[in-house]
């Protein structure tokens, strides 16, 4: 059954396969927590007493304030726990929405950000140790003098170090994506993001092609957007303006705080253009989903009208769209009888456009004796362009009745046919005949194979002789069957 809903999220994003395969967050806060201490003690034993020089914190940052020659020592470990803690905390809450993004990369990009977002959150929290240490300060405009100094040294720690928790979230990701790997093959075609991109670009999906796969992959990428949107919107424009308030309480003149402004303003453009691009895309894949994820059609219906969705529903029968699910977007139980009740309406509403939908409806779910009166009717109407499809569908009848009406076609050419396309009418009269597969229509090929025009003569010859081979070897054979058909 086909999603109705816009705002279903139940395809991959909350199953128990993607619950259970969603790392756990609370390890992941763990390592991080444990590399930010090991990283400190670290960088502290290897400088410590000039044993290597202080340009190695370029790769092993100094996240810890703790140092042997410090004091009091308790405080500086106080502090230095306080920090782990942060980081755990942070990324205890901000890496479990990297977890709800389905694509590999993705996940180890934002999971790595959220690193670096933990690592400048702990470093603010030393400077504000370090600050509330230090109080009261002997000059107020000396108050925050140092801060962002450790936030600056945590984020880079992110960028350095952070990739190895986002590496555990990316190899647990992978592992508990294995063994669903089967049901999603099983599901339809895997489509990448930048299937997706095109697609949202255009406002269209390739023809032809299951609509579940793309109802997921959109909203899939849905959520992969919003999340990038929300961390562009919290680091490139709501943290310049934190740096700009310490920037503003430790510079010494309005000319000073102007000039260290001027870096951080960058970060704004950069921030909006991220933001915008986003929100395009997001906007182009909500229109797209909407398009391929209409509601049922209401049947209070104009009468004798095919609304745009039903012939939109028409044409994407038998693929990608079942009977079954045709039915149930039309709210039918029936097809057949659906069939003839369209036949009948475009009859009456004489609207060109409908006949072909309700012809091929009607080739879908089954055609029979009930079907000929409207099909005839079709055939004599002038106000459409699609009569081979209607004499097609005369022949998958199965009627005897429709022979005569077949032979009454003969020569009978539509005003859309007439000129080179004319011998279209004759050729499809005996194909139809063939079609019906009746002791009768072997009588009418028998007739048109006296027919004036030679082409039309020698090709009912042909589809004759494809109901009968015998009568390839022995023509006095067809003699004596014709006169016992027509005796019959």
């Amino acid at each position: 059954m086909i999603a109705t809903d816009e705002t279903d999220e139940t395809d991959e994003s909350t199953g128990p396969v993607e619950r259970a395969r969603a790392p756990r967050s609370a390890v992941t806060a763990g390592v991080a927590a444990a590399l930010w201490l090991v990283s400190g003690a670290l960088a502290v034993a290897i400088t410590w007493r000039g044993a290597l020089p202080s340009s190695v914190g370029g790769i092993l940052p100094s996240t810890s304030s703790f140092s042997p020659a410090s004091h009091p020592w308790a405080w500086r470990i106080g502090t230095t726990l306080l920090a782990a803690a942060v980081v755990a905390l942070v990324v205890r809450l901000v890496v479990p929405l990297a977890n709800r993004v389905d694509d590999h990369a993705a996940r180890f990009a934002l999971t790595w950000f959220s690193i670096i977002l933990a690592g400048g959150a702990a470093g603010l929290a030393l400077d504000l140790a370090t600050i509330v240490g230090t109080f009261p300060a002997p000059r107020l405009r000396t108050m925050l003098d140092g801060l962002g100094t450790d936030a600056t040294v945590g984020a880079w720690w992110g960028v350095v170090e952070g990739w190895l928790p986002a590496l555990l979230v990316l190899r647990r990701a992978k592992a508990a994506t294995t063994p669903a790997a089967g049901a999603r093959a099983a599901s339809g075609p895997m489509i990448s993001r930048i299937d997706v991109f095109r697609a949202a670009r255009r406002g269209e999906i390739p023809a032809n092609v299951p609509l579940d796969p793309w109802r997921s992959a959109l909203r899939r990428e849905m959520r992969t957007q919003r999340l990038l949107q929300w961390f562009a919107s919290v680091m490139l424009l709501a943290m310049p303006v934190v740096l700009g308030i310490g920037v503003l309480a430790t510079s010494a003149s309005p000319g000073q705080a102007l000039y260290n402004l001027t870096p951080v303003a960058l970060f704004w453009p950069l921030g909006l253009i991220v933001v915008r691009l986003t929100r395009r895309r997001l906007r182009a894949m909500h229109r797209l989903l909407a398009d391929i994820d209409i509601p049922p059609i209401d049947r209070v219906r104009i009468a004798g009208r095919l609304l745009a969705g039903e012939r939109f529903l028409t044409k994407a029968m038998p693929y990608p769209l079942s009977h079954e699910e045709f039915l149930y977007w039309f709210d039918a139980v029936d097809g057949r009888a659906l069939g003839l009740t369209l036949l009948r309406e475009v009859a009456v509403s004489q609207v060109g456009d409908d006949v072909w939908p309700a012809v091929h409806v009607c080739n879908e779910f089954g055609l029979g004796t009930e079907h000929l009166p409207a099909l005839t009717a079709l055939w004599n109407a002038d106000w459409h362009d699609v009569h081979l499809n209607v004499l097609e569908a005369i022949g998958e009848t199965g009627s005897a009745e429709a022979v005569p009406v077949l032979m009454g076609i003969v020569d009978d050419v539509p005003r859309e046919l007439e000129g080179l396309d004319a011998w279209r009418v004759n050729v499809g009269v005996m194909d139809a005949l063939v079609s019906l597969g009746r002791d009768e229509s072997v009588v009418a090929l028998a007739e048109l194979t006296a027919h004036s025009d030679r082409s039309v003569a020698g090709y009912a010859w042909v589809r004759l002789v494809d109901l009968h081979d015998e009568w390839w070897d022995d023509p006095s054979f067809y003699d004596g069957a014709i006169h016992e058909h027509v005796a019959g």
